[in-house]
C-alpha cells in the first residue's frame, strides 16, 4: 500500500488552497444550471423556509452571467486579431493541428488564454504519441508519424509541483498532471477514471533528463497504480508552459475576475429575493370576515364564493411591496459595479460627464492588467514553440506574436464626431481618418481606402479642404 506521501493524487498545499477560487469561477461560467445544482452553496435557504418552497425559488431565478460575459470579452479583446506566427518551415504545418485533433493554433490559443483569465493561470504540455523505448518523441518524426503536439491543462488538473534554483534560474523539477480518461465498457457503457502524468527532471544544464510515469486510478483499485514509464527526448527541461491571468507565484495565481464573480453570486441572491417578494406581492389575497372556513377554500377566476346572509363580507387585499424598490435599486447598483469591474463591457453608460483624462487614465488602469496576462500568454507560447523546436531538433522555432495592442479598441461617437470635424475643416486628412477609424474597429475588415477614393471621386463627392501648414517667416 502506498504512503500518502507517494501517492501521485496528492494535492500540494497550494494546489489546495486555490481550488475554492477556482470551483467558483468554473461555477459562475458554466451559468445558470450550475449555479441552481450547487443549491444552498450559492443561494442559502432562509429560515423556516419549507424545502418545497426553496425548490421553487430556486428553479425561478436565473444567472445573470456578467463574469461570463466578461471574460469573453477580454479574450476577444486580444484575440480580434490572430497570432502572428513567423516560425521554422518544420514547425508551420503543425500550427494547422497544434493539438493534433485539428486545432488551429489560434483557436487553441484563444482557448488557453481564455481559461486563464478565468481561473488564474492554465497550463500548455507538449506532448507527443509514445513510441518504441517509451520515449514522448523522437527526431526522425517524420519517417516515424510521430510529432509533437500541445494539451491544454486546466489549473485544477495540476496537482503538485517542485522547482529547483539552477544558476540563478527556478526550474520546474517535477509536475504532476490529472488526465480524466473514458473507456468503453461493455458494448455501449463507458468507464470514467483518472490518469496522472508524472514528469521528473534529474540533472542539469545539457545533462539534464526529462522523465516521466503514467499512473491511473480507478475506483475498483482504491489507489492509484503506475502503468509504464519513459522519457522525454531531445528535451532538458519538463516541456511545461503557463499563462497566467493574474499570477502571484511560481504556478499560483488569482481569478483575475474574482471579485466580479462574488459580486455576480450576491447580485444572484439579490435577484431571487426580489423576484420572490415580487411574486407574492403580485397576487391579491383573499379575506373572508364574519365565519370562520376550516375546510380547504378554492378561488380563482373559474371559481365563486357563497356565504350565507348576515354580517359576512369578502373582499381582496393587494400588499403595496414598498421594499421592492429597495432591491431593484440594489441590483441596478449590483449592474453597475459589475460593469466597473467588468471593464465597462456589460453596460454601456453616458460618459459625457467624463473628461478626457479621466477617460485615458481608466483606459490605461483597464488596458494594463489585459496587457500584462496578453505578455504572460506570450510567453507560454514562445516557451511551448521552443519546446516543440527541441523535440523536433530544430536550432530556431521562430516567433508568434500575440496582440497586445489596446489603445483604440473602440471610440464612441463624440470621438468620431471630433474627427470628422478636423477632416472637414482641413486639418486631418480624410486618409488618416479612416486609419484611426480602422484601429478602434470602426471599419469593416476588407475595407480599401483607394477603392473607397475612386468611389468618392465617381459619385462626385467633394474631398476635404487641404491642411493649411503654418509656415513661420524666413529671419531677415
Amino acid at each position: 500500500m502506498l504512503d500518502d506521501n507517494d501517492r501521485p493524487d496528492k494535492r500540494s498545499s497550494a494546489s489546495e488552497a486555490m481550488l475554492a477560487a477556482v470551483e467558483l469561477m468554473r461555477d459562475v461560467a458554466e451559468g445558470t444550471d450550475a449555479i441552481r445544482a450547487a443549491k444552498g452553496k450559492y443561494l442559502p435557504q432562509h429560515p423556516a423556509e419549507e424545502t418545497i418552497d426553496y425548490n421553487i425559488r430556486l428553479n425561478r431565478t436565473p444567472f445573470f452571467g456578467a463574469t461570463d460575459r466578461t471574460t469573453e470579452g477580454l479574450t476577444g479583446f486580444v484575440y480580434r486579431r490572430d497570432i502572428e506566427p513567423d516560425v521554422a518551415p518544420k514547425i508551420e504545418p503543425l500550427l494547422l493541428n497544434i493539438d493534433n485533433a485539428d486545432t488551429h493554433i489560434d483557436v487553441f490559443a484563444k482557448t488557453v488564454l481564455r481559461d486563464s483569465l478565468e481561473a488564474g493561470h492554465a497550463g500548455i504540455l507538449v506532448d507527443a504519441p509514445l513510441v518504441e523505448g517509451g520515449q514522448v518523441t523522437r527526431s526522425d518524426d517524420e519517417l516515424s508519424g510521430v510529432r509533437p503536439y500541445w494539451v491544454q491543462v486546466l489549473k485544477e488538473d495540476i496537482i503538485s509541483w517542485r522547482f529547483v534554483q539552477e544558476k540563478g534560474r527556478r526550474v520546474l523539477q517535477q509536475i504532476v498532471l490529472r488526465q480524466p480518461a473514458i473507456e468503453p465498457s461493455g458494448r455501449f457503457g463507458e468507464e470514467k477514471f483518472d490518469r496522472f502524468r508524472v514528469f521528473a527532471r534529474t540533472g542539469e544544464g545539457a545533462e539534464a533528463v526529462v522523465s516521466w510515469e503514467l499512473w491511473e486510478k480507478r475506483e475498483d483499485q482504491g489507489e492509484p497504480v503506475k502503468k509504464t514509464t519513459g522519457t522525454v527526448a531531445n528535451v532538458t527541461e519538463i516541456p511545461f508552459a503557463v499563462s497566467y491571468g493574474k499570477r502571484t507565484g511560481e504556478l499560483e495565481s488569482r481569478p483575475p475576475l474574482l471579485d466580479l464573480a462574488h459580486l455576480n453570486i450576491a447580485h444572484y441572491q439579490t435577484l431571487s429575493d426580489h423576484l420572490h417578494a415580487l411574486h407574492k406581492v403580485s397576487f391579491p389575497h383573499l379575506v373572508i370576515e364574519g365565519i370562520r372556513i376550516d375546510e380547504e377554500l378554492i378561488t380563482g377566476p373559474n371559481s365563486a364564493i357563497s356565504l350565507p346572509r348576515g354580517d359576512m363580507e369578502a373582499y381582496f387585499i393587494e400588499p403595496h411591496g414598498a421594499g421592492l424598490q429597495a432591491t431593484a435599486a440594489q441590483l441596478k447598483d449590483f449592474e453597475k459595479q459589475m460593469a466597473v469591474l467588468g471593464l465597462g463591457m456589460l453596460q454601456h453608460e453616458s460618459r459625457a460627464a467624463e473628461t478626457a483624462e479621466a477617460k485615458r487614465i481608466d483606459k490605461s488602469e483597464q488596458d494594463s492588467a489585459l496587457a500584462v496576462a496578453a505578455r504572460s500568454h506570450q510567453d507560454a507560447l514562445a516557451t511551448a514553440l521552443k519546446f516543440t523546436a527541441q523535440m523536433m531538433q530544430i536550432d530556431d522555432p521562430g516567433t508568434l506574436v500575440v496582440n497586445r495592442d489596446f489603445e483604440r479598441l473602440s471610440l464612441d461617437a463624440q470621438e468620431l464626431d471630433v474627427y470628422a470635424k478636423l477632416v472637414d475643416s482641413g486639418k486631418l486628412s480624410l486618409v488618416t481618418f479612416w486609419k484611426i477609424m480602422a484601429e478602434g474597429g470602426s471599419l469593416p475588415d476588407d475595407f480599401d481606402p483607394d477603392v473607397e477614393l475612386e468611389q468618392i471621386e465617381d459619385e462626385g463627392i467633394p474631398e476635404p479642404a487641404p491642411i493649411q501648414v503654418f509656415e513661420p517667416p524666413e529671419d531677415e
